[in-house]
């Protein structure tokens, strides 16, 4: 892939070699610049930043082939659409921030769904936004909820002294 600023090659995909070095200089750069603090930010920054690189390629991946498009009509769709657009957004910013497997999958789910069907953005817009907000324990505590339906359904639980 041709790179419009200079025609430089540059590469879809980074090896896990490259995006630790990318770390290591992120590190280094902010250690220098803030001293002991420094050292502390980048040990908490690099995690972070592989965690944040895996997340996204794993989405971008399972959606590219859940939609069946190639990467150029992907970005077509996208940029033509600007609900699309920030609904993407969002699935990609909720991805790189949920330690939830799970909910990385529906994120995509949704984004696959939109992608497929113009007529489902909106919704599943309602449904990103919605999950985002959700955190661990949010979603552990809408769990307990099913369970007690599934468990009595159509009954009123009382719910627990504490």
């Amino acid at each position: 892939m041709s790179d419009d600023r200079g025609g430089i090659e540059r590469r879809d995909e980074f090896a896990l070699a490259d995006l630790d070095a990318a770390v290591g200089i992120v590190g280094a750069t902010v250690g220098a610049a803030f001293g002991p603090l420094g050292s502390i930010l980048a040990a908490l920054v690099g995690p972070y930043a592989k965690f944040a690189v895996t997340r996204f390629m794993e989405l971008r991946t399972s959606v590219a082939r859940e939609v069946g498009l190639e990467d150029q009509e992907l970005r077509r769709r996208i940029e033509e659409s600007e609900p699309l657009a920030q609904m993407i957004a969002e699935v990609v910013r909720g991805t790189v921030e949920s330690d939830l497997g799970a909910k990385r999958r529906l994120l995509a789910r949704a984004a696959v769904h939109a992608l497929k069907d113009d007529s489902a953005v909106n919704v599943e817009a309602v449904f990103v936004r919605t999950a985002n907000a959700l955190d661990t324990i949010d979603i552990h505590v809408l769990c307990c909820v099913a369970e007690l339906q599934r468990s009595a359904p159509g009954k009123l639980v009382e719910p627990q002294q504490v």
